[in-house]
């Protein structure tokens, strides 16, 4: 009797220990999945829709940004200068060009109608460098605060519109408190992180 009982104790530590080895290897695989997405490579760039663009790079403590830089034009070979320009804030695992809603040509509106816009990658996206989201908050604010900096050095007396789509619209929310920013669009943003996290954790990790 006491070699059963000793046996099932034996199988049941056994079992637990197993349990807990494939919680933790779970929980450390489902952390790395939100917290350091695979990283989405650019796939067009502006001038495929007959834009003018100059290429960008901005260093931030976080790693350097790459960045697109769209001025107002009637047609790729009719530039003209505008003292408005819309910063793009992107979505959480993804990259300046947000191909799932076609955001270039939004962004060809824009310039097309007197805009001059800025797309750029958060670090560890698209062909910026570095790894890691931290869902719209400190990082992202960071950089994002880097790049008005740089517009706001380019076209000094200019006025900036902060456009964030998804978790992107929390660092413009943020950024434009910092900068006293006035004018934002923050299209699709999360009322409450945790909230949505507790909800959506499984969506994030498969």
């Amino acid at each position: 009797m006491k070699k059963i009982v000793r046996t099932v104790c034996i199988i049941l530590a056994a079992l637990l220990f197993l349990s807990a080895a494939v919680f933790t290897v779970s929980a450390v695989i489902a952390a790395k999945k939100v917290y350091d997405p695979e990283r989405k490579m650019l796939r067009s760039t502006p001038d495929e829709l007959g834009l003018y663009f100059d290429g960008l790079e901005i260093p931030t403590e976080n790693g350097k940004i790459s960045a697109w830089f769209i001025p107002a034009q009637k047609d790729k070979d009719s530039v003209s200068e505008s003292m408005q320009t819309v910063i793009v804030s992107h979505n959480y695992s993804d990259n300046r060009e947000m191909n799932d809603i076609s955001l270039l040509y939004t962004v060809k509106f824009l310039c097309r109608n007197g805009l001059n816009v800025v797309m750029f990658d958060y670090t560890g996206s698209g062909s910026s460098d570095g790894k890691g989201y931290s869902f719209g908050q400190k990082e992202e604010t960071e950089e994002l605060c880097a790049v008005t900096d740089k517009i706001k050095e380019l076209i000094p007396d200019g006025e900036i519109i902060l456009y964030g789509l998804g978790f992107g619209a929390a660092p413009v929310i943020e950024t434009a408190n910092e900068k006293g920013i006035e004018k934002i669009i923050a299209d699709s943003l999360y009322a409450d992180l945790s909230t949505l996290l507790s909800q959506s954790m499984s969506y994030f990790t498969g």
